[in-house]
């Protein structure tokens, strides 16, 4: 036993420059796989938590489909056992030079009672003042997007 701690000893004592840099290289290797673990599990926790806060829907259904379908009404749609809440949502679409659907709330319900917005910056528009801008509150950078020495 002596014998093979003299041989161990004497090969950290030669050698012991590349062990400290081994045992570095896998301390952060190790390091960064905890990171990236932990940071999947807080992902992975983010985007449930958010969905139950908004409680956005789980289907748009379009009460009316033209003549080629049946019609169904907001009243009859609401008496559905499976449906939990409904709100109505006027349109328009246009089709030149493609096809764009826009979509806005009839009512308050929207973002009141469902499907509530996250906003990052800024507030929401103000019914009442259409011309009021609705930019964040803080006054523009001076930066420009040709300037690329400016950051935040």
């Amino acid at each position: 036993m002596t014998s093979a701690w003299l041989v161990a000893r004497s090969g950290l004592r030669a050698r012991w420059r590349s062990w400290l840099a081994l045992a570095l290289v896998a301390g952060l290797a190790g390091g960064l796989v905890i990171a990236l673990a932990a940071g999947a599990r807080r992902a992975d926790a983010a985007y449930p938590s958010l969905e139950a806060w908004s409680r956005p829907p789980a289907e748009l259904i379009g009460l009316d489909a033209g003549k080629d379908f049946a019609s169904v009404s907001a009243t009859q749609a609401r008496t559905l056992p499976q449906v939990s809440a409904v709100t109505s949502f006027t349109g328009f679409v246009t089709l030149n030079p493609v096809e764009i659907g826009v979509m806005a709330p009839a009512d308050a319900t929207v973002p009141g009672a469902l499907w509530h917005r996250k906003l990052l910056a800024g507030r929401l528009p103000a019914p009442a003042g259409p011309t009021r801008r609705t930019s964040p509150s803080r006054p523009p950078s001076p930066c420009t997007s040709a300037s690329a020495t400016c950051c935040r």
